[in-house]
C-alpha cells in the first residue's frame, strides 16, 4: 500500500508467498483502501479499531521478516492462526527486543 492509500498490485504477500492480484482485488474490492482502514484517528483512536498497518520504512524490515516466517510456517503446517494476533505478538516481541539490545549496547560499548 502506498502512500496515496492504493494497493500496489504485484506486491502482496502472505507468509512468503505472493499473492496474486486477481486474489487481491477479489478480497479487497478495489484499488484504494478507505482511510480508516490505515490509520487510527480522533473518531477511531484505538489500534483495534484499524484493520491494517503499515510497515514501510527500513525499521520495519527485521519485524516483517519475522511475521513472514512465522506465517508461512503456519501455512505449511496448516495451523490456523489470527492475523491480528501474530502482528501484535510479533511486533511485542520485536519491541522487547530492541529495549534489550539498547541496554546491552549501553552496558558493552
Amino acid at each position: 500500500v502506498d502512500s496515496f492509500h492504493q494497493i500496489q498490485l504485484g506486491t502482496v504477500y502472505r507468509g512468503r508467498e505472493r499473492v496474486d492480484d486477481e486474489s487481491v482485488l477479489k478480497l479487497y474490492k478495489r484499488r484504494h483502501l478507505p482511510v480508516n482502514y490505515l490509520e487510527s484517528s480522533f473518531l477511531t483512536p484505538k489500534p483495534q479499531n484499524v484493520k491494517m498497518v503499515q510497515l514501510a520504512d527500513i525499521f520495519s524490515k527485521p519485524e516483517m521478516s519475522l511475521m513472514a516466517a512465522v506465517m508461512d510456517f503456519f501455512l505449511h503446517q496448516n495451523i490456523e492462526y489470527q492475523s491480528e494476533s501474530l502482528y501484535y505478538d510479533v511486533s511485542k516481541c520485536i519491541g522487547l527486543a530492541h529495549a534489550t539490545f539498547h541496554a546491552e549496547t549501553r552496558s558493552n560499548p
